[in-house]
């Protein structure tokens, strides 16, 4: 089974809290690793990590990094904003049709949604799980899946 498909609310939420916080012990070593790069970097004359590392690789310096991603992040922002609309728009319609937020209902369940949603509207149909057939022999002899939904 999935996760959060055929369980009560109560314990779909508990899953979901418990798989949130499988790694908090691993905080303070995270912590430590990132100063004591921090601190190596700094030993070898650089502002940072992330300018040490990135001078052996594709970039030059951090500065060419910050300006890719500011071009992403600006390009990307308007796309995000819409993405969140319909998010909320799908969350909004559960708490309408009696949904309960109170379940504990994981947020990959609205993704799927809004996913399934704008597939329709390009024409696509929706496949049900129990539809996936296999189609072709990949890798190492696993079947290779066709995909979730098929051209009308």
């Amino acid at each position: 089974m999935g996760f959060g498909v055929g369980y009560q609310g109560g314990t779909r939420r508990r899953l979901h809290v418990a798989r949130s916080n499988c790694c908090n012990d691993s905080m303070p070593i995270s912590k430590e690793v990132t100063l004591l790069r921090g601190e190596a970097a700094r030993l070898f004359e650089y502002p940072s990590h992330a300018a040490m590392v990135v001078q052996d690789k594709m970039a030059a310096n951090t500065n060419t990094v910050h300006q890719l991603l500011g071009g992403l992040r600006d390009a990307l922002a308007p796309e995000g904003q819409r993405e969140a609309e319909s998010f909320g728009q799908a969350k909004r319609s559960h708490l309408e049709s009696g949904g309960d937020l109170s379940n504990g209902t994981p947020p990959s369940i609205y993704a799927r949604k809004v996913r399934i949603g704008n597939l329709s509207r390009r024409g696509f149909r929706v496949l049900p799980p129990a539809a996936y057939r296999p189609c072709h022999v990949g890798h190492y002899g696993r079947p290779l899946w066709t995909g979730v939904c098929q051209i009308p």
